[in-house]
């Protein structure tokens, strides 16, 4: 009989092949830090797209394309297509801009899509006081541990909350299990065990994460920020909150004045309610 892993918590419940889990996690092995190639599917282009006749126009044309897939009926192809949008640097939104306007009008799952990744692009890239520990925006959960014949091996943290601007943002989602970092041979340990190893990559340099995702154990690569100084000071006359709150303000005017006229108005995205009060910040 197959042994089992077996995770026990109070929201979710459920049992693990080892094979699942020890062989994904454990296994030596390259990790994938980024999916393939973002989204380059057969959708046809619209009739307005320019014309790749430069280097300027073929990355418009590239990110016509993410934007169209943005609304395809396949969640793949639609979680490709954020994925890559969201690996834009802030120097990329006028070259985004651009592929908005060829492909108006939007749809409403494309325009808030497309709202989400303007403020993970733009926060990016705005500057604030930090200390060089590394730090890549989210709110952890403790979950119990995984275990094999009694035996602790894993012993993962949920991702409750994430900042925009930050590494995490764009490429981990609410509900991920990190189940080991940096080296699939090392398995986390906790909480704590999360923050120090990540406390301890250098801001713009990349740490490879293995997570459970909706069933499936994934590799994923985030970037590592600087940690905000905010988020150190305990009692402080502003909170990580405030923090985050005062960078959406941005983020939402510089929305409102670039892209709003070009889409279909929405509602300015509510990132900074996602469970980010207080001083819960943990990395």
């Amino acid at each position: 009989m197959a042994r089992r892993w077996r995770y026990r918590g109070d929201i979710r419940c459920f049992a693990l092949p080892a094979l699942l889990v020890s062989a994904a996690v454990l296994a030596s092995g390259a990790w994938g830090g980024a999916r393939a190639a973002a989204g380059e599917s057969a959708t046809q282009p619209s009739a307005n797209r320019l014309p790749a006749t430069s280097p300027s126009n073929a990355a418009i044309a590239r990110l016509s394309r993410l934007i169209v897939n943005l609304g395809d009926e396949s969640v793949s192809r639609r979680e490709v297509a954020r994925d890559a949008l969201m690996q834009l640097r802030p120097v990329d939104l006028d070259d985004l801009r651009a592929a908005a306007v060829a492909e108006e009008p939007l749809g409403a799952e494309q325009t808030a899509a497309l709202q989400d990744v303007v403020a993970q692009v733009y926060l990016s890239g705005l500057p604030y006081p930090h200390s060089p520990r590394g730090f890549i925006g989210v709110v952890l959960a403790a979950v119990p541990a995984i275990t094999e014949n009694r035996v602790v091996v894993i012993e993962p943290v949920r991702i409750e909350g994430r900042l925009p601007g930050f590494g995490a943002y764009g490429s981990l989602l609410d509900g991920d299990l990190i189940l080991a970092l940096d080296d699939p041979a090392s398995p986390l340990r906790g909480k704590i065990d999360f923050t120090n190893r990540v406390a301890n990559v250098a801001a713009g340099e990349a740490i490879a994460m293995r997570v459970l995702r909706q069933g499936r154990v994934i590799d994923v690569s985030v970037v590592v920020n600087h940690r905000p100084l905010v988020a150190d000071v305990a009692g402080g006359q502003m909170t990580i909150a405030d923090f985050q709150r005062q960078r959406q303000d941005r983020a939402d005017a510089y929305w409102r004045e670039h892209f709003a006229p070009i889409v279909e108005r929405r509602p300015t995205t509510q990132a900074v309610d996602r469970g980010l009060s207080g001083d819960t910040i943990e990395m």
